[in-house]
């Protein structure tokens, strides 16, 4: 008997927390999310329950809502309320054509520990309105977001949790991403556009583990500007391969800066923007107004096999430095260029022709071990004479300007 009342028990629990699949249909005529009314089960979907929202249905949420899973097809609105909206769920879908409109700040938070979003939608704002997107809140949790195709636009974006996929994907706004693991691929692009201030116009990437661009993807600034200073790139990641594009904003007084720091760093990409005959420009004086590059790493390969690195600076910092260019030249600098190393790293210039053209006079390595060592190979490299000096601590924060 005492075995029996156990399988009931069970079953009975079963039966209460059972997940259900709820269909919003709109036949209490609001809109309403919470109208029990305007689902197909009669109540409003719990934490255990699946949500759908049809393609021709478009709920409105003003409230908090939770749900095991939510699948959407249509519209879902966010109104403005104090604090804005929280969605809890272990699963978001937003499907090719569905999408999420933010009239007020939304969070999208674990329903417990698991958190997944896949979207090939769009979460949007109102135009020219700039809204507090939030999705996470612990590096380590299980909140893993793939963007395939869809994007968010218009928004303050703010990334924390475990990955965070690009397949084709986009951001229109500012970012703050804290990750373990990131890639852009397919074109994916994040815009930080149109922002008031410079926070507003920047990208903050905090990766722990390991970050990749692909050569069709990029993170770009203001072209025009839109704030006294251009938004900033900002990249901290143990391990980061870029063979995409990273350009700065534009301000009215000054650009951004594109600052990258880790442990391993290989870049194949175009950093600064600019094309051959932008370059040329450049070397003749004839453009000015670019950005400064800061890179510090304990190794640094930089390979520029199609691309070019184009800026006002750049400072590279790293035990070990490796440098190479299959095209003339790989790095083009306005007002100067400076390589860094420890007591015991070394640099090295693999190349037999013009890759680095640095104006302003300013061409300095600080290095115990420099390959070639020969002052009249590395002015050959650097079209033009180079001060060696070595290795020096006190000029180790990369944050300082170039003399």
């Amino acid at each position: 008997m005492k075995k029996y009342f156990i399988i009931l028990v069970f079953l009975c629990r079963n039966f209460l927390f059972a997940q259900e699949f709820s269909i919003f249909t709109n036949l209490g005529g609001d809109n309403a999310w919470n109208n029990p009314k305007n689902w197909s089960t009669n109540k409003v979907p719990d934490a255990n329950d699946e949500a759908y929202i049809p393609s021709d249905k478009t709920p409105v949420l003003a409230s908090n809502c939770r749900a095991k899973k939510i699948t959407v097809e249509g519209l879902l609105s966010t109104t403005f309320i104090f604090g804005g909206s929280t969605i809890y769920t272990d699963r978001l879908i937003i499907k090719k054509d569905g999408k999420i409109y933010m009239d007020d700040n939304l969070k999208i938070l674990p329903n417990q520990n698991q958190l997944n979003i896949e979207n090939e939608g769009e979460i949007f704002t109102k135009s020219g309105e700039r809204k507090s997107l939030i999705i996470g809140n612990n590096i380590d949790s299980g909140t893993n977001m793939y963007i395939n195709g869809g994007g968010m636009n218009g928004v303050d974006f703010k990334f924390t949790g475990n990955s965070l996929e690009f397949n084709g994907g986009y951001i229109d706004g500012s970012a703050n991403i804290r990750t373990n693991n990131m890639s852009m691929s397919q074109k994916s692009v994040i815009y930080q556009q149109n922002g008031n201030t410079v926070e507003e116009s920047s990208v903050l990437i905090f990766c722990n583990r390991n970050l990749l661009i692909d050569e069709s993807s990029s993170i770009k600034g203001d072209i025009v500007p839109a704030s006294d200073i251009g938004g900033n790139i900002n990249i901290y990641a143990k391990a980061f391969k870029n063979y995409g594009t990273l350009l700065p904003g534009v301000g009215f007084k000054k650009n951004g800066v594109v600052d990258i720091r880790g442990q391993n760093l290989y870049n194949s990409g175009k950093i600064g923007g600019g094309s051959g005959a932008r370059a040329r420009k450049i070397m003749s004086g004839e453009e000015l107004g670019f950005s400064n590059i800061i890179i510090r790493a304990d190794s640094v390969v930089i390979d520029q096999k199609n691309s070019l690195i184009l800026a006002d600076t750049l400072r590279v910092f790293g035990k070990n430095i490796t440098v190479t260019s299959q095209i003339e030249p790989g790095i083009a600098l306005l007002n100067g260029v400076e390589f860094y190393t420890s007591d015991d790293g070394k640099i090295v210039f693999i190349t037999d022709k013009f890759n680095i053209f640095a104006g302003g006079n300013s061409r300095k390595i600080f290095s115990n071990n420099i390959i070639p060592a020969e002052q009249w190979k590395l002015q050959q490299i650097f079209w033009g004479p180079v001060d060696v000096f070595p290795p020096d601590t006190t000029l180790i924060d990369a944050s300082a300007e170039l003399s």
